[in-house]
């Protein structure tokens, strides 16, 4: 779980990713087999830490890669997974997944995470046709690049629909701590102000189907996150 077996380590966050805030277990998945089709159908619950909302709207591929390890202890595994492939059908997104695994002596291949102590188990996670999650297209306004406020940004749905902006473009060099983002009132202001006019553009949908609007998109409970990837700010919309 990515806890020290000695020692002490007082800045552990146990994950390091995309995201640099404090790692969440909040996250659930009920699955079921659907022998005819020999595919697993997994359902994401995500909880929220501060009140007891449950999003049904979105995917998690983190915990995605954890289902073919829960398969390869049930029998179903010798004809689910007979070459190592696991098919899945996510039902948030309505999307097809297809997680990979080699078979090795003594029974896992096994990979290291940069920032986690230990190996684990490898699993390749590949989602096929991942684009139109939330959407009607992969660019779901119809351009590569829309201005909001004079900001330019990219609204893209793939597997999840998010917003790319430049990190210079807020004012920020996208190497602040997690608490400088979150205590920044402006920049929060300004992401959000992009969070609610891209999400009308790229029209994103509810789990029902109807498009949401501003109010929605402002009380959504899915979790907004600032991901750094070197100088560019990603916004999960």
């Amino acid at each position: 779980m990515g806890v020290p077996l000695e020692g002490r380590n007082e800045n552990n966050k146990q994950l390091q990713g995309l995201g640099r805030g404090i790692t969440t277990s909040n996250k659930a998945f009920i699955i079921d087999i659907d022998y005819q089709s020999k595919q697993v159908i997994s359902t994401f619950a995500q909880l929220e830490k501060e009140s007891s909302t449950v999003s049904w709207e979105v995917n998690c591929g983190n915990m995605t890669s954890s289902i073919p390890l829960v398969i390869r202890d049930l029998s179903e595994e010798k004809w689910l997974m007979p070459d190592g492939k696991l098919s899945i059908f996510n039902t948030n997104t309505n999307k097809n997944i297809v997680c990979t695994m080699t078979n090795v002596a003594p029974k896992y291949q096994l990979a290291h995470m940069p920032g986690v102590i230990g190996d684990f188990p490898e699993v390749n996670v590949s989602f096929e046709d991942p684009a139109c999650s939330k959407t009607k297209a992969l660019f779901p306004t119809g351009n590569l690049i829309d201005k909001v406020n004079g900001i330019p940004v990219t609204g893209i749905d793939v597997a999840v629909p998010m917003i790319i902006i430049n990190a210079e473009s807020l004012g920020i060099t996208g190497y602040e701590n997690p608490n400088e983002i979150k205590n920044n009132k402006v920049l929060q202001e300004k992401i959000m102000e992009i969070r609610i006019e891209m999400g009308i553009k790229m029209e994103i949908r509810k789990k029902n189907g109807a498009v949401m609007n501003e109010k929605d998109l402002y009380q959504s409970n899915l979790k907004m996150q600032v991901l750094k990837s070197e100088n560019y700010q990603s916004v999960e919309s």
